[in-house]
């Protein structure tokens, strides 16, 4: 278990320790995944940590509402519902079994303040939102060595490429103030109006901050 963190074995044990401001560890958390995700979300999930982290800072910068692009299981969502007080969290993901498992685990883990959608970048509209989460969301696509979530995602730099210019054009086109916290980077460089914040240690990598000013 995490550093201070109580000894803990069930999952309401988890959702408890996050509203408390304890981080339970990643394998007590996965247990609400199903077996087969549990032993790739070192690969594809944002850890536990790694997440409380991000959460808090959107809430401190005073965001309402989050997006998370390309949500996966849901797993940043319900932590960043669960260890916050007011922020809401929506993800956006394009296979449909992992919005399903999103949906689940939501509602396993009592984290009220989620939506996940079906849907991929092409479908993402900012402006509803004030906060943007990126787990270099789209690396599936072209990476060679990392284990796929499923086979239902094709490897294509075409897509790949697509999906990045969509979002750059999305961000050069949305409000001043938007905020986006970034982990192992979005996969391209953000627009210019996109100053960095702070960027920290976490994980394996870094959680980067921006603020959108101009």
């Amino acid at each position: 278990l995490a550093v201070g963190c109580p000894r803990m074995i069930t999952l309401a044990g988890a959702a408890e320790a996050l509203r408390n401001g304890a981080s339970p560890s990643d394998k007590v958390f996965d247990g609400v995944y199903p077996k087969a995700l549990q032993a790739i979300s070192t690969v594809h999930f944002s850890p536990v940590a790694v997440a409380v982290r991000a959460a808090q800072l959107f809430e401190e910068a005073a965001v309402q509402k989050v997006l998370d692009v390309g949500s996966g299981v849901g797993k940043f969502c319900v932590i960043g519902s669960l260890c916050t007080k007011a922020t809401h969290f929506t993800g956006v993901e394009q296979r449909p079994a992992l919005v399903e498992v999103a949906r689940n685990s939501a509602t396993r883990m009592g984290a009220n303040r989620t939506e996940f959608v079906e849907g991929n970048a092409m479908d993402v509209q900012l402006g509803d939102f004030d906060g943007i989460y990126m787990f270099n969301p789209f690396f599936e696509q072209i990476s060679r060595s990392r284990i796929q979530v499923d086979a239902t995602m094709p490897r294509s730099r075409f897509l790949f490429r697509s999906y990045s210019f969509n979002v750059f054009r999305k961000l050069s086109q949305a409000r001043t103030g938007l905020k986006i916290v970034t982990y192992h980077g979005c996969g391209f460089r953000l627009p210019e109006a996109f100053r960095l914040v702070t960027r920290e240690a976490a994980g394996n990598d870094y959680l980067s901050f921006f603020n959108k000013e101009s």
